[in-house]
């Protein structure tokens, strides 16, 4: 919600897209870079999101992923949905209120 990225934006993002020093992602695989030839910029500007970043990238460089699940594992398209699923079913959110609207 934070950064305005799609869920696959989200789950896709890499250790080595996280620019530390400038507080943004630089997604060179978003789906208009090979049209463009420019990177899609996402600017963290919240701190909170920034420090989660940074948390989640520790010492660590490369082509990992940023975000794993709590086993360890990169998130997939189905652990996403069903996380939110859950989530909004907690929330007691209606269905039509989908992860991409965030």
């Amino acid at each position: 919600m934070h950064t305005g990225v799609r869920p696959k934006e989200l789950r896709t993002v890499t250790i080595d897209e996280f620019d530390r020093p400038h507080r943004q992602w630089v997604l060179w695989r978003h789906k208009t870079a090979e049209r463009t030839g420019q990177p899609k910029i996402v600017p963290l500007g919240s701190d909170a999101v920034y420090r989660i970043c940074l948390d989640n990238a520790g010492d660590r460089t490369g082509d990992e992923p940023l975000f794993v699940s709590d086993s360890g594992k990169p998130w997939t398209y189905n652990a996403l949905r069903l996380r939110w699923f859950r989530l909004r079913k907690k929330l007691k959110l209606d269905p039509r209120f989908s992860l991409y609207c965030l």
